[in-house]
């Protein structure tokens, strides 16, 4: 049994990778509606009715990076980016919306980034052989 690495796994916005990346996360989540009636008893109903999807990364600033600047100048523009989240033959894409860019820059530490993506349309999956 073969296990996916976390180390595999990166973002990329277009095809630049972001550099520096410690984590990333994808969040798929379900839309659902309250289909409960009298006739449900104590049991509350729902049903499915929309999907969505978000990617969360943080990292180590890394001078010059073209991943990171790609991600403030569409930031500053309002633009949705190409995202892509998994490895270079297995990996999940779609477009977003740059909800969150933020830095830290703490005393005699490491600057470091935080963003968050959330996903506008549908999340594509693709697998090369």
């Amino acid at each position: 049994m073969a296990f996916e690495k976390g180390n595999d796994i990166k973002v990329s916005v277009g095809a630049t990778l972001i550099g520096g990346q410690q984590n990333c996360s994808i969040n798929r989540e379900t839309e659902t509606s309250d289909v409960t009636t009298k006739d449900s008893g104590v049991w509350s109903e729902a049903e499915a009715i929309g999907l969505s999807w978000s990617v969360d990364l943080d990292g180590l600033v890394v001078v010059g990076d073209a991943g990171l600047k790609a991600l403030k100048t569409a930031w500053r523009n309002l633009q949705q980016v190409d995202v892509k989240y998994g490895t270079a033959s297995n990996y999940e894409s779609g477009r977003a919306i740059i909800t969150s860019l933020s830095s830290n820059s703490p005393n005699k530490e490491k600057t470091t980034y935080s963003v968050s993506l959330q996903g506008v349309g549908a999340l594509s999956e693709t697998e090369e052989e």
